[in-house]
């Protein structure tokens, strides 16, 4: 049995190339945040399209009464995120105002309150015989309402979240965005 040696020889001045890229990669990490800011976008999404991950959220009173998804009756909250990032930060952000009582969950305290509401009433057409509410503008007359204080109590329905698996899909970007040269 002979001993066979295998030598490999590193040329000083490739290591040093390939370190300097990869330090160079480091200083602007923007191109992989920006894909990290996709991915979560994405995850977000993903979470109202299974009503809820890991967990399922409880279900809406509309949807317990009407059918269709908790969070989706008209897409507006899920179409609203919007991704950027800089060198240093990925983030998923949206403008909804009401979308942090569906995350975080909450209570919500209504006052007492007077309200003019106003009706249209149809004398021809297909709604003829018909009064529904309107805009004042267009309405045929108004009336005072009061209405009552009341709580809401607001389940939490966390979407926005980083799940388990979407660890694994950032780590592999990052890795392809600093190794790959």
């Amino acid at each position: 049995m002979t001993n066979k040696i295998v030598n490999i020889e590193i040329e000083k001045e490739q290591v040093i190339n390939l370190l300097s890229e990869v330090e160079s990669r480091t200083r602007n990490l923007q191109p992989a945040m920006g894909l990290i800011s996709l991915i979560v976008k994405r995850s977000i999404v993903q979470n109202f399209n299974s009503e809820g991950r890991p967990k399922p959220w409880k279900p809406s009173q509309r949807v317990l009464k009407e059918g269709g998804k908790t969070l989706s009756d008209t897409s507006i909250l899920k179409t609203s995120f919007q991704e950027t990032s800089t060198p240093l930060s990925a983030e998923v952000s949206t403008t909804i105002e009401y979308a942090a009582i569906h995350n975080f969950g909450g209570t919500i305290n209504r006052k007492a309150r007077q309200s003019n509401l106003f009706f249209k009433q149809f004398k021809s057409g297909k709604r003829k015989g018909k009064t529904l509410f309107s805009k004042e503008s267009k309405a045929s007359f108004g009336k005072k309402a009061e209405f009552k204080a009341y709580t809401i109590k607001m389940p939490q329905r966390e979407f926005m979240m980083v799940q388990e698996e979407d660890w694994e899909n950032i780590r592999d970007k990052i890795s392809n965005y600093l190794l790959t040269l």
